[in-house]
């Protein structure tokens, strides 16, 4: 996988927990998520579903790599606007996200060309 995947796989999770509920609902807080074989993905999910992704260091750079929107309709996660120095080019497909207490489950996503963006999503996310 290419770091402008990574970037943008994680710039899509972003948006995606942003986005609910208007000011980040949900979604707003700190998030971890181990990605196989890397290390922990860190994602911050602000006001208005503004999204900060963090890939695993030292494979990555120690700072934000990917930012989004994230929004919420139903249980779709959309992403928008994201923008970064591994952020992915092609538009998000649907991805299927829930939280559940301190859990973000994210799955879908299977027709993504972004391979980078998937793997960083997809799977369960903690809060804390």
């Amino acid at each position: 996988m290419s770091r402008a995947s990574i970037s943008l796989a994680v710039g899509v999770l972003l948006v995606g927990l942003a986005g609910c509920g208007g000011g980040g609902g949900a979604l707003a807080g700190s998030w971890t998520k181990q990605m196989s074989g890397e290390g922990d993905v860190k994602m911050t999910v602000g006001g208005g579903g503004a999204a900060k992704i963090e890939l695993p260091s030292p494979r990555w750079p120690a700072d934000v790599d990917v930012e989004a929107k994230l929004k919420m309709v139903g249980d779709s996660l959309e992403i928008t606007g994201d923008k970064g120095p591994h952020a992915c080019k092609d538009p998000a497909p649907k991805y299927v996200a829930k939280v559940e207490g301190n859990t973000l489950t994210i799955g879908g996503g299977g027709s993504d060309p972004c391979t980078l963006r998937h793997a960083a999503l997809v799977g369960t996310w903690t809060k804390g």
